[in-house]
């Protein structure tokens, strides 16, 4: 979805007291905005910030093309929005593992803080905190109209201390926004003495590993991973030494306790709906399966495997739910389609997600059979509500 990790971060912001969570988007796009993404938005509490402009106007240093300007300088709003004691900016990728008081706390005390990135940049655009002030913005528009850019000498000239040279982003947020705040070169003192702040004006970085995980660059190799307030980067399942996401932890943990114990017999109940309806497989002859065994709702995918892969009960079977529908179910568990309780927000090609209850009023568990002339007593699965058809990952037999 567009916020991959909305759940935390609302949760993150009921740590805060209830603090709120605003959407920063430009008039124009705002004015597009669908009516079920505003009921999205609703849903998850989130206030639509609208501002005039996502780039400065008569900014010197304008690419017309290949430029991520457009995507970080509407940050720059977040500098002066009114009303607050202390504004945080995150990336809608980022995930929040522990309360973010104490960053909140030390931005209300007038420091601009941020972090490193990971690929060696000096600051990272996707998260910043900041006791809000007009006069920040001002400042920032300042400086966006008197310094152009150059890839060797970077923001009006000032250089790319402390790293050697260019760096990632360098020409956009994360180059700007780090000279602006943290070198003391003339056009920084230029444009913060221009509203006056240049004398008062404090900055610092924070521990990146903690406050804005991402990878375990630069990070302690005994760093404990329970540490981590907000992860960032890797989206995805990291290797040896890496900290991840919630849910990929709770998976390994999950699996080492596997190891170890003994899957117990299946009830009769469980028997019977192991064996009821049809077995399902696919024109190549194998059959689907979720790639875990899991009791946490939406946790995993449903895969295609050899049928007399052990344990077989565990094979998904076609169960008739109502005249024309019917269940990919497994021991008494369905499958759905990815983000079929979002479809405004559903990739092009969801995946098949397991397990919700057969009886979920979220979720769309329903599937329909249509003939085809392909192979003979073949069918397609299509999904009832997004109207998908189901076939293998990219085209493969095994996925």
């Amino acid at each position: 979805g567009m916020l991959g990790s909305i759940q935390s971060m609302r949760s993150a912001a009921d740590l805060l007291g209830g603090a709120d969570i605003l959407m920063v988007m430009t008039e124009l796009d705002a004015s597009q905005m669908t009516p079920r993404i505003q009921t999205k938005f609703d849903s998850w509490g989130i206030k639509l910030h609208t501002v005039p402009w996502d780039v400065p106007p008569n900014m010197k240093h304008y690419p017309k093309t290949d430029w991520c300007g457009h995507q970080d300088l509407i940050r720059m709003h977040v500098l002066g929005i009114e009303g607050y004691d202390a504004v945080a900016y995150y990336d809608g990728d980022c995930e929040f593992q522990g309360d973010i008081t104490p960053v909140m706390r030390c931005a209300a005390t007038g420091v601009f803080l941020s972090t490193n990135g990971g690929m060696g940049e000096a600051l990272n655009i996707g998260f910043f905190a900041v006791k809000p002030d007009k006069r920040l913005l001002q400042a920032a528009e300042f400086f966006a109209n008197q310094n152009p850019f150059d890839h060797n000498t970077g923001w009006g000239n000032s250089g790319w201390r402390p790293n050697g040279g260019y760096y990632v982003g360098g020409e956009c947020g994360q180059g700007f926004f780090y000279t602006l705040f943290y070198r003391r070169a003339e056009p920084s003192q230029r444009a913060l003495k221009s509203v006056g702040l240049w004398d008062s004006f404090r900055s610092a970085q924070i521990d990146r590993c903690i406050w804005n995980y991402q990878t375990n660059s630069m990070c302690h190799r005994h760093l404990d991973c329970e540490q981590v307030r907000v992860h960032h980067k890797p989206t995805r399942e990291g290797g040896p030494g890496e900290c991840d996401r919630v849910k990929f932890r709770e998976r390994r943990r999950e699996l080492e306790r596997r190891k170890t114990a003994t899957r117990r017999p299946l009830t009769d109940q469980e028997l019977a709906q192991a064996r009821e309806g049809q077995l399902l497989q696919h024109s190549a002859g194998l059959c689907l399966r979720p790639v875990t065994e899991t009791d946490i709702e939406d946790d995993t995918i449903i895969v295609l495997i050899d049928c007399s892969t052990p344990p077989i009960d565990l094979n998904v079977r076609l169960v008739e739910a109502a005249e024309g529908s019917y269940f990919l179910r497994q021991a008494g568990r369905c499958a759905h389609a990815e983000s079929d309780d979002e479809p405004g927000l559903a990739p092009n090609e969801p995946r098949v997600k397991f397990p919700v209850h057969c009886a979920t009023t979220k979720f769309k568990p329903m599937w329909k059979l249509i003939e085809t002339p392909i192979k003979k007593g073949g069918f397609l699965l299509q999904h009832m509500d997004s109207r998908k058809c189901l076939h293998p990952w990219e085209g493969q037999v095994k996925p």
